[in-house]
């Protein structure tokens, strides 16, 4: 029997796979259980590859990409198994973050087939805008009168910073303002202006994420001086240096800097958790510089022995922590393709923009923000398929 589906529901499934991996981070009530967590990674791919079937060639790099990760994946659950005597789906279910990673397989199918490489930076641009509304509500509602829009979220997950409220936007927002910061240099879209005010607006005022502020602001100011095609290196780099000295001075920023490296305060505080958490994870990957702790289920390991360390706190740090030398594999190997792609002379002044705006985001973001956290590990199949079906469209057309 013949089973024919319709690629229309392959890309509505998609979209509600997005919606509930974001979920998954706003709503921290929200939980998928073991089967949903399989059944969201593993049947995308499935469905995906039924219904193309060989229609469509996918990028050479990607299939490597994914089967990369995949061996890694498997090796490191061997050894967590194994070492911790954890039963196996246990430990799948820990490493779904880095296995949602082979969604950039089945997402290249339908970008290809659509014929838009921004066709999932699309929806995740909807979804991040829903979240702005939501949180720039909160954000009224809760200074003129206390109250929350959804209390059973909002009662455990708002922070106060700054005598405001604190309500984080990943995993789509903080990269959304990247993405439409982008597409305003290079189509001069209003949608995009009033999308990156609005996100902007939302970092500042509700995420209040230091490291999230420092990228956008690296971001901006590289895709406003090299939107200019005729701009030279030697005097942008200047440029750079000269305006990053007058900042800090201007608004203040090294007091700022120098304050969150002090041990007192209200963001010192952050700063000693930090500087704890590089010590412990350090010493974790020293321990077993091969796989690290593994993907353990074990509060303890993961969070250290006071249980206030977190591997999302210091980024690369934390992964090398967590899945050891595999994160050359997983994480390095992403920076050196696109640095191979930016090296390409073949490709449009466009699209090596968007190739360069995304390193400086992966390199800045490895400190704190980076991409492999599970909060914001949905971002690395639908950035990579991205760029890569983007880079596929230049060589086609070339």
């Amino acid at each position: 029997m013949y089973i024919k589906i319709q690629k229309e529901k392959i890309i509505v499934f998609f979209i509600v796979v997005l919606f509930l991996n974001a979920m998954s981070f706003f709503y921290q009530g929200f939980r998928l259980g073991t089967k949903a967590s399989l059944f969201c990674m593993v049947v995308p791919i499935l469905l995906a590859l039924y219904t193309y079937q060989t229609r469509i060639k996918i990028p050479r790099f990607d299939i490597y990409y994914a089967l990369t990760v995949l061996v890694s994946v498997i090796s490191i659950v061997i050894y967590t198994s194994a070492h911790y005597r954890q039963d196996i789906l246990s430990t799948i279910i820990v490493s779904r973050n880095y296995l949602l990673i082979l969604l950039i397989i089945p997402m290249c199918l339908i970008i290809i087939d659509e014929g838009k490489w921004n066709y999932f930076l699309e929806i995740a641009n909807i979804l991040a805008t829903i979240w702005y509304f939501v949180v720039f509500v909160q954000l009224i509602l809760y200074s003129t009168t206390g109250k929350l829009i959804i209390p059973y979220y909002f009662s455990k997950n708002v922070w106060i910073r700054n005598g405001r409220i604190r309500i984080g936007l990943p995993p789509y927002g903080q990269y959304m303002i990247l993405y439409n910061i982008y597409m305003y240099f290079t189509t001069k879209s209003k949608k995009s202006l009033a999308l990156f005010v609005f996100g902007l607006v939302c970092l500042i005022l509700i995420d209040q994420t230091r490291a999230a502020q420092l990228i956008t602001a690296a971001i901006f100011v590289l895709a406003w001086l090299f939107s200019n095609k005729k701009a030279s290196t030697r005097m942008i780099a200047a440029f750079v240096v000269i305006l990053g000295i007058v900042s800090l001075f201007a608004f203040g920023i090294d007091e700022m800097i120098l304050e969150s490296f002090s041990t007192t305060g209200e963001k010192g505080a952050s700063t000693v958790a930090r500087l704890n958490s590089l010590v412990y994870y350090l010493g974790c990957f020293f321990q077993n510089p091969f796989c690290g702790f593994g993907f353990t289920n074990n509060a303890s390991i993961i969070n250290g022995p006071t249980g206030a360390s977190w591997p999302s706190d210091v980024g690369i740090v934390g992964q090398l922590a967590k899945i050891g030398l595999f994160v050359i594999p997983i994480y390095i190997t992403i920076i050196v393709r696109l640095i191979r792609i930016m090296m390409n002379k073949n490709i449009s002044h466009n699209c090596k923009l968007f190739v360069g705006l995304n390193l400086v985001y992966l390199i800045m973001s490895s400190g704190s923000l980076i991409i492999l956290d599970s909060e914001r590990s949905i971002l690395t199949p639908i950035v990579l398929s991205s760029i890569d079906c983007f880079y596929r469209e230049e060589m086609d057309g070339k």
